[in-house]
């Protein structure tokens, strides 16, 4: 607020620059924000893609991984194995290895990728083990844990470099360790370990990533040894974990496994093409701001220099008023510069036609406030009128009481209190204070017909000291009386009761009597024209329609008074009786009106 009001004492000329300079420094702002935006969209997308290609490759390397186990145990558990492994007699140890060989010689179809397997037994009985791989296939059944010698457990050594059939390669190895499961020999003894070389690119395909996405992502072993990637051929040799500066790295472990996921994004392929959008956000500042200046000089030109000018005018017309009463203004520059020039000369030509008329409207003026004086002196004449009519009630009830007429003085000391309360200053009042109007009111009833009917009363002592709005139960208790008990034949009653509702807080008044009723229709044709808060346009004599407008301006009373929540309600059966609830606000000592 304190920065508006010190540029609205500045001219507009200096207003516009302040305008220029801040805009600027927006429009900059924006720029290098939306660079930095970008920059971030490019690497969250470049991760998520990333992580996404992580999760697949190491999907599939989970899946092959648990087919190659999963065939190892096959084999390993196979009859001729079993078989081959515990046979002691030379004769039958030739038969069996044929049958063994060729059977794991056959698993090799299986799957792409097994370069050969191994089997060392126990009690020398072997397959494919050669001398120059002889002893690494010992060494490594060493490392193998008690615990996976014990359950049989696949165990991965990773990438080791063999010298097999005559040369010397990268093979991945697995081992599992054989039981005994014939129970007649030495069964759950161990006899034996079957190998599985793999070729390294067999667990994943990353050398057929190279060209189809950026960055190098690396295969690793539990002893932190390449086992496959995606561009150039390292295999066997250890990555370095020195952080790059210029590199973003991911890493994801894989689960039943000793392998591990590495992936090496350089920032420069990262942010590729951010050049770009780099020099098309300069060139496009640089637009934006020959754009600035252009509306600057332009606004200047045909907003400043005319407002300028009408300033200038309004001096000289405040100056010397008499000499320049009959001139006018004209400026050049926009359309609304020229309507506003057209508008004040207009206004100039209507302050001098209403000066002249100014002496007969100061008359008027006068003229009207002698006759509302001379109204307020007729109003409070008025006020005789009321005071003169409950004191001749009073004289006629004392008349009544002396002449020993009781009917007539007990009627007219309740018209007289009736009159009394209605022309009360109040507009709200205590329910107790209603409640004493309304017995009045009954007891005029009941001398009128006669005790046909009873009145009941249940209020509780916080209903009583609630503030209602005066006279809303006597339209309520009229009507119970006329539409509903006046028809009834025999003897009626007549129910009020009040309480205030612990839940909400809320008085519920409920006046209720066992008269005519009405039917469902007229039930809703009543309810229908509450909801919308408007009368019959029928027939104003019939009683019906009286009905109704008490029952609406009750209803209304109270929802303009407290609001939409609050109301009147009804509900009613034809024969059996009506019961009106009134809704209201459970306040005491308080004006709601």
């Amino acid at each position: 607020m304190r920065v508006l009001r010190l540029l609205m004492k500045r001219t507009i000329k200096e207003q516009l620059k302040s305008f220029v300079i801040v805009t600027v420094v927006v429009m900059l702002l924006t720029l290098v924000l939306i660079y930095f935006l970008v920059s971030n969209i490019i690497y969250e997308k470049n991760s998520a893609y990333s992580s996404e290609l992580m999760n697949n490759i190491a999907q599939t390397i989970s899946a092959n991984m648990e087919s190659f186990n999963r065939m190892m145990l096959n084999i390993a558990y196979s009859e001729a194995i079993q078989q081959y492994l515990i046979e002691d007699n030379a004769l039958n140890k030739y038969e069996l290895f044929q049958k063994a060989n060729v059977y794991m010689m056959g698993s090799n179809t299986l799957k792409p990728g097994i370069a050969d397997w191994v089997l060392v037994g126990s009690g020398g009985n072997h397959i494919n083990l050669s001398a120059d791989i002889s002893q690494a296939m010992r060494n490594m059944i060493s490392e193998i844990p008690e615990q996976e010698r014990k359950n049989s457990k696949a165990h991965d050594f990773g990438i080791r470099e063999l010298a097999y059939n005559g040369h010397k390669s990268y093979y991945l190895v697995t081992a599992v360790s054989i039981k005994n499961l014939n129970p007649e020999s030495s069964y759950g003894e161990e006899i034996g370990h079957l190998f599985l070389l793999l070729n390294p690119q067999a667990l994943s395909k990353l050398e057929d990533m190279s060209r189809q996405t950026s960055g190098t992502y690396y295969l690793i072993d539990r002893n932190g040894r390449i086992v496959s990637r995606n561009n150039a051929a390292a295999i066997g040799d250890r990555l370095e974990n020195a952080p790059q500066p210029d590199v973003i790295v991911h890493k994801k472990t894989l689960q039943e496994t000793s392998f591990q996921l590495i992936s090496h994004l350089p920032k420069s392929e990262l942010y590729k093409g951010l050049g770009i959008v780099r020099l098309a956000c300069v060139i496009l500042f640089a637009l934006m701001l020959i754009v600035m200046c252009v509306l600057y000089l332009i606004i200047l030109r045909n907003i400043v220099s005319p407002i300028r000018s009408f300033v200038k005018f309004i001096h000289q017309l405040n100056a010397n008023r008499q000499g320049t009463e009959k001139k006018r203004l004209y400026l050049e520059g926009y359309a609304e510069i020229g309507m506003m020039a057209s508008k004040f000369n207009h206004m100039l030509d209507e302050t001098d036609h209403l000066t002249g008329k100014l002496l007969d409207k100061t008359k008027q003026i006068y003229e009207m406030e002698l006759t509302k004086q001379q109204a307020e002196i007729a109003f409070l004449n008025s006020q005789i009128n009321p005071h003169f009519l409950y004191n001749t009630l009073e004289s006629i009830q004392g008349i009544a009481a002396v002449k020993g007429v009781d009917e007539i003085s007990e009627m007219t000391l309740a018209l007289s209190r009736i009159f009394r309360y209605s022309i009360k200053g109040e507009e709200t009042v205590s329910l107790g204070e209603e409640l004493a109007i309304i017995d009045s009111y009954v007891s005029i009833q009941l001398i009128r017909f006669d005790y046909r009917f009873t009145v009941t009363y249940d209020i509780s002592n916080e209903a009583y000291r609630c503030m209602v709005i005066k006279m809303i139960l006597q339209p309520i208790v009229e009507n119970a009386i006329f539409h509903g008990l006046e028809l009834k034949m025999d003897r009626g009653y007549l129910h009020i009761e009040a309480r205030v509702e612990k839940a909400n807080g809320d008085l519920v008044i409920v006046v209720k009597d066992n008269g005519e009723g009405m039917s469902s229709k007229q039930l809703d044709s009543i309810c229908s024209r509450l909801s919308l808060e408007k009368t019959d346009d029928g027939d104003t004599g019939s009683s019906s329609q009286f009905q109704r407008i008490g029952i609406s301006n009750v209803h209304q009373r109270i929802k303009l008074s407290y609001g939409s929540a609050y109301g009147l309600y009804i509900k009613s059966e034809s024969n059996v009786g009506t019961e009106v609830i009134l809704r209201m606000p459970g306040r005491e000592g308080e004006a709601h009106a």
